[in-house]
Parts: structure tokens; sequence; C-alpha cells
């Protein structure tokens, strides 16, 4: 997906990171989670960036996967210029577009929870494509969205307001899964992927970003001004999942009917390419 969880990556691929840890890989971006999904499930992807509760769904539904790791993006809850909306208390009676079952929508029912809003106090039309929703939010035809990185970039220089962020909010429901299929028949690279990622990340912090905006221009097709000024992650190392950030995520997705009361959960997490512990000692 367009958002800036992948930098690290792209980074390490610009910089010749995995050519010289003799490592191709071709990253494909989409602009729906559902098409996304759909390439993963057909075979298509040996692994995605993709949020907790999307990988959830899908192992839930059978697809055998793994989440290998935690990443670094963040949504930012927009509000059009053209609506009212000041603070999240302004929301009630007003359209907030969705992706259903994904990050934004557990977000957003976070912030309705917060601001003591009620499920029917705030409409949420299912808007799944990123580009149609910034479109949408620009005509006016929906007051409020969480977006990724690359889009609230745009969002802001074209005179929208950020409310709030979900970094500020302590969430992190972000990472990346491979499947069993590649985790088994591609152990080696995938090791090497971590690797490239984690000297991405360190490319990001000890460089200045004048020095790679380039790549935020070129892969997220953001202006050079509007590429200067973002609010990037504060990058990590890979980092394991935590095992309180997907209980939660398992709760939500339950209480909406949209996984069994039995799905356990248990073997989400991957626990053999990034050392840590998955649940509380």
């Amino acid at each position: 997906m367009p958002s800036f969880d992948g930098l690290p990556s792209l980074v390490a691929v610009r910089q010749g990171i995995y050519d010289s840890l003799d490592i191709k890989i071709d990253f494909i971006t989409y602009a729906s989670a559902t098409d996304r999904d759909a390439a993963f499930l057909s075979g298509k992807l040996d692994g995605m960036l993709t949020d907790y509760p999307g990988a959830t769904l899908l192992q839930a539904k059978g697809s055998r996967l793994r989440l290998v790791m935690e990443t670094d993006g963040s949504l930012s809850l927009i509000a059009s210029k053209k609506s009212n909306v000041r603070n999240p208390d302004d929301l009630k009676g007003k359209n907030i577009s969705v992706s259903g079952n994904t990050f934004v929508e557990y977000a957003t029912d976070e912030v309705m929870k917060r601001a003591c809003l009620h499920p029917g106090e705030v409409n949420k039309p299912e808007i799944n494509n990123i580009p149609l929703r910034l479109m949408m939010l620009e005509d006016g035809q929906i007051s409020a969205s969480f977006l990724p990185g690359p889009a609230t970039a745009i969002a802001l220089n074209d005179g929208h307001t950020a409310l709030l962020n979900t970094r500020q909010m302590g969430l992190r429901c972000t990472g990346i899964v491979f499947s069993e299929k590649a985790i088994t028949e591609k152990d080696e690279e995938i090791r090497r992927f971590i690797t490239g990622y984690n000297l991405g990340v360190k490319y990001l912090q000890t460089r200045p970003q004048n020095e790679w905006t380039e790549i935020l221009v070129k892969e997220f097709g953001l202006q050079e001004k509007a590429a200067m000024q973002i609010d990037l992650p504060d990058y990590r190392p890979a980092t394991r999942p935590s095992y309180h950030d997907i209980e939660k995520i398992i709760a939500w997705l339950k209480s909406k009917g949209a996984i069994p009361d039995y799905y356990p959960g248990e073997n989400l997490v991957d626990t053999t390419f990034i050392p840590g512990t998955l649940k509380p000692q």
C-alpha cells in the first residue's frame, strides 16, 4: 500500500543495499487493500505490508501466513477543508470514510470511543480506494478519514487539516506478513530482506533528509516541497509484533462478528526470524 511503513526497504533498494546482500526484491503498490490481498491470495506475492486486522482476517479464513515483523507507519485523521470539523467531538453526524475491517476502521472506532460517540452517531461509508478517499475529501463528500503518510502529505498540501494520528493515540497496527510457503522455501531470502530493512533504517537515521527526498518524490508522487515537510516516523530496526496489540485486534474483530469466537490467533505471529517473546512472561 502507499504508506511510509515500507520506506526503509525502498531506501535499501535505491541505495543498493539489497544488491550488496545478493537479493532481488520486486515491490508492487496497490491502491486498495482488496487488490493487494487478492494478489497475495493468488500466490503472486511472497509477502505484503498489511495491518493486523487484515492479517488476522486472512488467517482466520484459512490463508496460511505469518506476521513476521512490525512496521513504523501511522495513519492521520484528516478533516476536509470544506467541513467544520476541528476536533474529534465535531464528528457527530458526519461522514467518516473507512476501509472495512482494517486499521482505518479500527482507528476510527477508537477515536469515536475516546470522543464518547456511539456507533449510530457517525456515518462510516466504506471507501477502500485511497485516491478516491482523497478526492471525496477535496469535494467535501466526506468530512474526515484516516489516511496513510503519503496521502496525508498530499491532503495537507491541499489545505486539509490533520486532527491527530495513530502514533499520538498509541496504536501500532501494521506489519509485514509472508506466506508459509515463502517462509519454508525462502527462509534465507527473508532473513536478508530483514537485514536490508534494518540497514535502510540506519541510513534514514544517519543521513540528512535532503539526501533521500528524491525517493519520497519518485516512489510516492509527492511534490518536493511537501516531501521536505513530511513528519516521518522514528523508524526502528525490525521488531516482533506486540502480543497486546494483536490481542486487542482479535477482540475488536470478534466484537464485530468478523472472525469466529473460537479463532485463537496463537500462530499468527512468526517466532523464528526476530528475537523476542510473543506473550508476556
